[in-house]
Formats: C-alpha cells, structure tokens, sequence
C-alpha cells in the first residue's frame, strides 16, 4: 500500500535470502525462478495497492519432497520521485513441500485430465534471422486435448529447462531465451473433450553466437485452477546452421 501523498512507481523482484536471513528449519529456496510474480512493475496512487498473484512451482523431482524453503519478495520504489532515497520492503516467504507425491488424476477421478501431443519436437538447420514456422518444418501443430468432461483455462509459455526440472541431454544447452520461441494462442479455455491446435513460431536474432548452436527450449502447457496448478511439457530440440 502506498501511504504517502504522491503516487510512486513500485518493482517487485524474487531473491534467495542468504544463510543469516534463514528462519530456522528452512533453507533457501534452490532456484529464484521457482517463483513467479503475475505483475512486477506497478504505479501505485496514494492509498493504493500494488496486487499480483505469486506462482510457486516446483521441479517434478522427488529430491524436493519433505523440505522448507524460505525466498524474499523485494519491493522498492524505482525511478524519479519527491524522495531523494529509494524505499525498499522485503516480504518473507515461507514453502514446506509435502512428503508425499500426489497424483491428482486419482483424488479427482480424472476431473483434471488432459493431453498434449506430440512430446518432443525436433527442429533441424535453422537461420538465425528467419522466423521459423514450425508446422512448416516439423509438419504438426501442438495439439492439446482436454480429456476430462469439465471446462478449463490453459496456458502455453516457453520457459527454460531448468526452469521446469527438464533435463538437457548431452550435446544441448539451455535456450538462451525462453522468449525466442512464440504461439498463436497463450491462454484459452477448452470445454470437456475438446482439444484445441497451437501454432509456434521460433526466431533467432541474426548474430553469431546463435550459429551452429544445439539448444532444448521446454513447452509449458498449464491448467488453472483455484487451488493449484498442473503442467505437462514438450520438449523443443533445434540445431542451428553454422
């Protein structure tokens, strides 16, 4: 909230407290990027909130079962201003995984079932400078089918492998830039049994350090939901020319 008499611009950022911030029994979080702020550049008028949801997500590895965790959310005020100082707040947050996996598919009898195909995507001798269709390449669209007689919201996003506990195989490296690879759709509703089709566009900037290069971009398809979330990934393998 801002409580001053002016309005401020305001940024919100993740960071990995150090060891002599850590409440006891908890540890820093292994990755900032399991944290996902919604919105994190606000301008906030007097007597007004900043607001954005916070998405935690959790690589699907079972070593994160049974742990606590602890990450800051740091807000500061950013830009020209009445004040000669930037004013900053940093807002604890404390994760406790559960000990157990849990197969959602099972406690809601398939109410969240849904299917994306294929599962991996490979792109060979693409030129840094040209959009890459990649229908037009590879042949298909991504397809995502909901499988349950429920409605629901879905999101697709590029993020980075590492990002969503994907594993890069040898002889490829993490995409440079999540961003680099785009979709007709991002978010969309499917009613039950329907499916729907993506399109995906790739685009490397015409530069040097893009050529010859063998990089995995992973494909986040999310289903929303009130309480929590569920992913599927597709794999994007590309090689680029020299």
């Amino acid at each position: 909230m801002n409580r001053g008499k002016n309005p401020i611009k305001l940024r919100m950022e993740v960071l990995v407290p150090s060891l002599s911030e850590l409440k006891e029994g908890y540890e820093p979080i292994p990755d900032a990027s399991w944290v996902e702020l919604e919105k994190d550049y606000f301008f906030v008028e007097p007597s007004k909130y900043a607001v954005t949801d916070i998405i935690i997500t959790v690589p699907n590895d079972k070593k994160y079962l049974g742990k606590k965790y602890q990450v800051y959310i740091w807000s500061q005020t950013v830009g020209g201003g009445q004040l000669p100082i930037a004013l900053g707040l940093k807002s604890r947050l404390l994760l406790e995984t559960s000990e157990k996996e849990r197969d959602l598919s099972k406690e809601f009898g398939g109410r969240f079932e849904f299917a994306v195909f294929p599962d991996e995507i490979s792109l060979e001798d693409l030129k840094p400078g040209e959009v890459c269709d990649v229908k037009k390449i590879f042949g298909k669209l991504l397809r995502v089918k909901n499988r349950s007689h429920y409605p629901h919201i879905y999101e697709i996003r590029s993020v980075s492998p590492k990002r969503a506990g994907v594993r890069v195989k040898n002889g490829y490296e993490d995409c440079p830039d999540p961003d680099l690879l785009t979709f007709d759709k991002s978010k969309f509703e499917l009613k039950g049994k329907k499916r729907a089709r993506v399109g995906m566009y790739l685009t490397f900037p015409k530069r040097e350090e893009y050529a010859g290069k063998k990089y995995l971009f992973a494909i986040r398809i999310r289903l929303w939901e009130q309480e929590f979330l569920l992913d599927r990934y597709v794999k994007l393998y590309v090689t680029t020319v020299e």
